[in-house]
């Protein structure tokens, strides 16, 4: 840290290379003098969002965590120009990304504009005029590609649209569901659905990475194959983020779990819908790219075999996971 006008640098935090602990600097306490919001496990499973204290180097309150997932990102004031990075909320991700507002105007700001854009899913202030009589808004999820409007002497205006071909009524349902892998851990994941009645086939789409966070919203491939009638699975099998350190760490135990547990989790989702009756058992198909293309290629070979076909992207064939 270097406090206004220094020179110098101040080390503030260290942590073992080998650490698998996160601490990341969001931004200053808007009220309180010599103290940084961080996101940090800070010996806890989930990361939480944290008061720092810059010159004693250590944490203080702990401002805000979850049970069930980790806090994500913090959003900043609307209106830079009079509130300049200012944070106002704290965001985390299950179904889509939600947020607590520390600030009561910017929280009935963002309520207010969820009830008015169209197909409203997440909704972001893309700027701001100094007055706050003009804003330029965003949205996108699983019925808005992405979308932006106008406010300005209180009239809502279309923009423009990142994918103004396709109309919102023929895009598909995303849902937020959850399954007990054969081991009992709770696995989380987002189905697609298309038009129609079940049955469908098929298609489980494993995210790359395969240590990084999905929240899915809108998704290209998983709108393109629902629109052709294959439901689409995208699990959040063991090893990825944001459902804490435990979770994460369960995918490195006994020398990897690539091609073992974590593959578990995405066949034992195929088989949850399955048995709701929302999947076709004899049409199961897996997809991904990079790590989803290495376990593309790894459901091809298990057994026994749920899959009638695998494609695997960008794959690596070839690892010690």
């Amino acid at each position: 840290y270097r406090e206004p006008g220094g020179k110098g640098w101040d080390e503030i935090h260290r942590q073992h290379e080998d650490s698998f602990e996160t601490f990341n600097v969001a931004g200053f306490d808007p009220e309180k003098e010599n103290t940084l919001l961080v996101r940090a496990h800070n010996g806890r499973d989930k990361i939480a969002l944290w008061e720092f204290d810059i010159k004693s180097k250590e944490f203080r309150e702990l401002i805000y965590s979850r049970d069930d997932v980790d806090v994500g990102n913090v959003r900043f004031h609307s209106n830079g120009w009079t509130h300049p990075d200012t944070i106002v909320g704290v965001g985390y991700s299950t179904d889509k990304a939600h947020y607590e507002y520390f600030d009561a105007v910017e929280g009935a700001t963002y309520a207010q504009l969820q009830q008015a854009i169209p197909n409203a899913h997440n909704v972001f202030i893309s700027s701001r005029s100094r007055e706050n009589k003009t804003l330029t808004v965003g949205n996108y999820g699983p019925h808005d590609p992405g979308s932006f409007y106008l406010i300005k002497d209180g009239a809502l205006k279309a923009i423009g649209s990142t994918q103004p071909l396709l109309k919102s009524e023929d895009l598909a349902d995303v849902r937020y569901i959850h399954w007990n892998a054969r081991d009992g851990e709770e696995i989380h994941g987002y189905i697609t659905v298309p038009k129609g009645e079940p049955p469908y086939p098929l298609v489980v789409m494993p995210h790359g990475g395969p240590f990084v966070q999905e929240t899915v919203s809108y998704d290209e491939w998983g709108q393109m194959l629902a629109n052709n009638g294959y439901m689409v699975l995208q699990p959040q099998y063991r090893g990825s983020r944001n459902y804490g350190l435990d979770y994460y760490m369960a995918s490195f135990k006994d020398g990897g779990q690539g091609g073992h547990m974590m593959q578990d989790d995405k066949d034992d989702g195929a088989m949850y819908l399955v048995e709701q009756g929302l999947a076709d058992k004899d049409r199961i198909a897996m997809f991904g790219w990079s790590y989803g293309g290495y376990a593309a290629l790894v459901a091809a070979s298990r057994t026994p075999q749920i899959h009638q076909c695998v494609i695997a992207g960008a794959a690596v064939s070839d690892t010690y996971m």
